[in-house]
């Protein structure tokens, strides 16, 4: 996968199909990138938050793994502010708990929000329930590259429908949001 592959990959292609990439294929191309473009971010959740059946919950961070553009900032804790325009790579990831809860999704919306108000972009992701392996636990990824304005906003809402209240898991590496420059 080269960079130009992600490039292309928003909103504009409908949305269509995750691309195939690794977890160290990411972190190779986000590392190429970032030497030319310094401005990144990425944060986590320290602890589980529930959401209830039915509803689209924004998720709260409050852990800055590295932040090199001051993007989060704990008055606004589900989401990274951009400061300096350009094109951006985004991702999120979440594992649910309780796969056998029933219902027939666990979702994640990563989406570009404007200071105008409304959505710009973003990307969905809902899985099927009985897609994970056994014994593992629903995780869902989205990804995203856009060109943001100064003062546009990323963030990630959390829905599922499994007529109980579940848990986003924090002991399973996640939930994570990042963001890094890439022209």
């Amino acid at each position: 996968m080269s960079l130009s592959d992600l490039f292309f990959w928003s909103k504009a292609d409908n949305n269509t199909g995750l691309p195939n990439i690794t977890g160290s294929e990411l972190a190779a191309l986000i590392a190429a990138v970032g030497a030319g473009f310094p401005q990144r971010a990425r944060v986590t959740r320290s602890t589980n938050q529930t959401f209830n059946s039915g509803s689209a919950d924004r998720i709260d961070f409050d852990t800055v793994d590295f932040d090199t553009d001051k993007m989060w900032n704990a008055a606004n804790p589900e989401r990274l502010t951009i400061n300096t325009p350009g094109i951006y790579l985004a991702g999120c990831y979440a594992a649910w708990s309780n796969q056998n809860a029933g219902g027939n999704f666990r979702s994640l919306q990563l989406q570009v929000a404007g200071v105008s108000g409304g959505v710009i972009g973003r990307y969905f992701d809902a899985r099927p329930v009985g897609t994970f392996p056994l014994g593992t636990l629903p995780g869902t990824f989205a990804a995203l590259s856009f060109s943001i304005a100064q003062g546009d906003w990323i963030e990630v809402q959390a829905q599922q429908d499994s007529g109980v209240a579940l848990d986003i898991q924090s002991a399973t590496g996640g939930p994570v949001l990042w963001a890094q420059r890439v022209g």
